[in-house]
């Protein structure tokens, strides 16, 4: 119970075909593989068995047990460190596949730097490559998390009590 969970997830995605691939392990053991790919302010994730839409801007009130799950267990894990990789090109520009690389890099790097002010303890490492040859804008978001049992109780405790409560309101008692 006392000891970390180490969990590290990879997002690789291709802005230009909307399509991407999201990995989950624990320990070295996959837990998550999946298509991702971007619509109308969801995202889906398309795995083996099944399609999964997550709403990103979604102005309901969370009903769901696993949507307010998924709330708490957000708050309350620790990202121990990140690295977003990119790979940008226009083919036969190296000045300005160049220049845009460095702009990506300082924008990078300032969202690292408000994602440091939220979150303690977060080491960001920024790269993006040129590419001379190809037409080619590439991203990939790497970051390991961190939480332990008790966590993953304390998450679950909390989320069984507002559904609870949500429900007892609803009916009147």
């Amino acid at each position: 119970l006392f000891m970390p969970i180490k969990l590290r997830c990879k997002i690789d995605y291709d802005v230009f075909r909307n399509d991407g691939l999201l990995s989950l392990f624990l320990f070295k053991i996959k837990l998550l593989l999946a298509k991702l790919k971007f619509k109308n302010f969801t995202i889906l994730l398309k795995d083996k068995k099944k399609t999964t839409t997550i709403y990103l801007f979604n102005g309901q009130e969370q009903s769901k047990f696993g949507d307010i799950f998924l709330e708490n267990l957000l708050q309350n894990i620790k990202v121990d460190n990140s690295r977003f990789i990119s790979k940008f090109g226009i083919m036969r520009d190296c000045l300005l596949s160049s220049i845009i690389c460095g702009i990506m890099i300082n924008i990078s790097s300032v969202f690292g730097c408000l994602i440091a002010q939220k979150k303690e303890n977060v080491k960001l490492s920024v790269y993006c490559m040129p590419d001379y040859l190809h037409n080619t804008f590439v991203m990939c978001f790497t970051s390991s998390i961190t939480f332990n049992l008790f966590v993953l109780l304390k998450c679950l405790i909390i989320s069984t009590i507002k559904i609870c409560f949500k429900r007892r309101y609803k009916n009147g008692n």
